[in-house]
């Protein structure tokens, strides 16, 4: 894992994340994404921690989104730790895993840095379909 900020508040320690989002996503930011939420879940796992305190930087306005987020097990067992097994799985058996996403224009392939080749024509018959 790289390196974490932490704060302590009234004693407790909590994992600090910091992210940057422009002003139409900050606009309509009411939670931390989901993805995020996942990323902090598997780093306190790690680090003992039990709460995250993400903060939003507004790259359009110099804003900032503040959010507390607890450690959930259930988060961990159904989603970090399922995702951990499967590129374990996938490393072992040298497949890659199904595709996450339908279309390479929509998250979670809009942001992927293998997009393309995921969905070229030439690779199609190579990766496997989205999970439904």
């Amino acid at each position: 894992f790289p390196s974490h900020d932490m704060v302590s508040i009234d004693g407790d320690i909590y994992l600090l994340e910091i992210k940057t989002i422009n002003g139409v996503g900050s606009a309509r930011l009411t939670e931390p994404h989901i993805g995020h939420k996942r990323q902090v879940t598997a780093y306190m796992k790690s680090l003992g921690l039990t709460k995250t305190v993400f903060a939003y930087i507004d790259k359009d306005k110099s804003n900032v989104k503040e959010f507390l987020f607890s450690y959930d097990e259930h988060v961990y067992q159904d989603e970090v730790r399922k995702r951990i097994d499967t590129f374990f799985k996938c490393l072992k058996s040298e497949e890659p895993p199904a595709r996450e996403g339908v279309n390479p224009s929509e998250p979670p392939c809009r942001w992927c840095p293998y997009s393309q080749i995921c969905f070229s024509t030439a690779n199609w018959g190579k990766t496997r379909k989205a999970k439904k």
